[in-house]
């Protein structure tokens, strides 16, 4: 009895998650790293989009897919861990671009989106991860080329010291 109240609960919420969007225009995703934009969204549904650095799972079987700026998280309970076919969401979406959509909340100072199903969540693709983390400048071409890189120096052998370059410590450059 117990697991099928959690098996509707789980899809109560999934449904309560999706209705508000179903009549709404899609909106823009918003990049993990606008917190402003997150915050503004508090208690409402939206879609954000950033890269997973790390993931983990607590004691109890709770995921978490966390992002570089630390300020959002998604979270993912047991119950809908379970809804996720092959690889779970730890492993699924870790080192991933991705696009969640979902109610904002905030947990210990954190804004979360609860992973209820595995249609709130998309692996971006490579052309949309490729367009906001390249630059042309980094594309060698005959206008463009390549800027050497100087070869490493040996390390010091015992009883010689690394030289210090002054300029790295003061603003005049290390000059009297």
């Amino acid at each position: 009895m117990k697991r099928l109240a959690n098996a509707f609960l789980v899809a109560l919420g999934c449904l309560v998650s999706l209705l508000p969007a179903l009549g709404e225009e899609k909106k823009d995703s918003i990049p993990v790293a606008e917190v402003d934009q997150i915050a503004a969204q508090l208690g409402k549904v939206a879609t954000v989009k950033g890269k997973v650095i790390r993931t983990g799972q607590s004691k109890y079987g709770i995921q978490f897919l966390n992002f570089t700026d630390g300020r959002f998280v998604i979270v993912c309970f047991p119950e809908a861990v379970a809804t996720f076919k092959g690889k779970p969401p730890i492993e699924r979406y870790r080192g991933q671009m991705v696009e969640i959509t979902g109610f904002i909340e905030t947990y210990r100072d954190q804004y979360q989106v609860k992973l209820r199903s595995p249609d709130q969540i998309r692996i971006l693709a490579e052309k949309d991860e490729a367009d906001s983390t390249s630059s042309s400048a980094n594309i060698p071409n005959s206008d463009n080329p390549p800027t050497p890189t100087p070869p490493k120096k040996a390390a010091p052998t015992k009883g010689e010291s690394t030289p210090v370059d002054p300029g790295q410590f003061f603003d005049d450059g290390g000059k009297p």
